[in-house]
């Protein structure tokens, strides 16, 4: 294949700031993103999306986090398709998304947002793939926003994101932890997955067969790439968890098997489940209470994982998550905020520990990011922001 890199239904509103470098398409303005929740239909185990717009404007995907700019009316129809080697191979990239389909008849789309999971992307670390007959494209991405990756577009094809492979080597990502249970006469068996935050639950859905959902809380966490996790099942004695640890791969289909397995006695209701690695504390906690859930059938809910994730632009998204590229990267009195964490007891001993061994501020930040489970632990680390750093958050009002 030939590779060619060039260089530069319900609705709901929300305000993003549009900057083109494209003026005659698009000019520098404020502009109401609608979420909309599109129409879906599977046709050979793949999830079909259709929309329609009636107006110029940004419409976004609650189902893929896809975000449409477009000049007029149209109608869009995609889905997410297989990577295939021989496709990125050559580049020396990795995907760092889903591959979508994207078809638009009325060529009403001039540009696309693509959601990725990385937490502090560098410059030129991330590229779209654009897959015609023709051979591979690389594109230039006209800007990369904390959850997007955003490129212009003239004709619509196979798009999806390639990420430089040795970047994010050892670099933690934006994960998503899914529970499913399969009930027979004398067990319970869970099915836990561990996938990149920009996975559509919808895609992940249709592998799961006669299983049901167990609605989580929130499903959020942050991973590294190939680093093995352990899972631990709390107040169920009569539990088993296989294997005992598993590495987690930033794979993206079109087959999405369980990472654990848990089976447990068919009367278990209320537990707990932690997710950990050998080296710090738990990336993920979250009390379960087994019950009516959600099955199949009921896949188009309107909340999905990528509402839950972050990925959907919404005023809804935790302020220290909607910047955290920024405070990351800016923020000097790590010590101050990790006491403050530690006397509220969102962190322990070893947490603390684990932070403060890191030889940067950007590291130890990326570190107490991945501590931050919970909604009390967002906020108190807000608080504790309030308090310590109170001019960087001046710099983002």
């Amino acid at each position: 294949m030939d590779i060619v890199s060039t260089e530069p239904s319900r609705l709901h509103h929300s305000n993003m700031d549009i900057v083109s470098t494209e003026p005659s398409r698009l000019h520098h303005s404020n502009m109401d993103i609608s979420h909309f929740e599109p129409s879906v239909h599977t046709e050979q185990s793949t999830n079909q999306y259709r929309f329609k717009f009636d107006r110029s404007g940004l419409f976004q995907c609650s189902e893929t986090a896809l975000v449409f700019v477009t000049t007029g009316e149209g109608e869009v129809l995609y889905r997410t398709v297989q990577w295939k080697e021989r496709w990125f191979e050559p580049t020396g990239r990795t995907p760092g998304g889903p591959l979508f389909d994207i078809q638009c008849p009325q060529k009403s789309v001039c540009q696309l947002h693509l959601p990725h999971c990385d937490i502090t992307p560098g410059d030129g670390v991330m590229s779209v793939a654009h897959i015609t007959d023709e051979g591979l494209e690389l594109l230039q991405p006209q800007r990369v926003t904390q959850t997007h990756v955003v490129v212009n577009v003239n004709h619509l094809s196979l798009f999806g994101i390639l990420e430089r492979t040795s970047y994010f080597q050892n670099k933690p990502k934006r994960a998503q932890v899914l529970v499913f249970c399969r009930e027979s006469p004398i067990r319970k068996t869970l099915s836990v997955l561990l996938v990149p935050s920009n996975v559509s639950y919808g895609e992940v859905m249709e592998a799961q067969e006669d299983k049901q959902r167990i609605e989580v809380t929130s499903s959020n966490c942050v991973l590294i790439p190939d680093q093995r996790y352990s899972l631990s099942v709390l107040q169920c004695p009569s539990q088993k968890v296989q294997p005992e640890a598993a590495p987690y791969f930033d794979a993206y289909g079109p087959n999405y098997h369980p990472t654990f397995l848990v089976t447990m006695d068919v009367n278990a209701e209320h537990f707990s489940m932690e997710l950990s690695s050998p080296n710090s504390g738990p990336f993920w906690q979250q009390d379960i209470t087994l019950g009516a859930q959600s099955t199949g059938a009921a896949a188009s809910s309107p909340v999905s994982p990528t509402t839950q994730c972050s990925i959907l632009l919404t005023a809804e998204t935790h302020f220290v998550d909607q910047h955290r590229c920024f405070l990351v990267d800016k923020v000097e009195n790590v010590g101050p905020i990790l006491d403050v964490l530690y006397d509220e007891d969102i962190i322990d001993n070893e947490g603390y520990s684990n932070v403060e061994s890191k030889p940067t501020n950007q590291d130890k930040m990326t570190a107490l990011y991945a501590l931050l489970t919970s909604s009390t632990a967002r906020d108190t680390f807000h608080k504790a922001l309030k308090e310590h750093e109170n001019s960087l958050l001046e710099e983002l009002k």
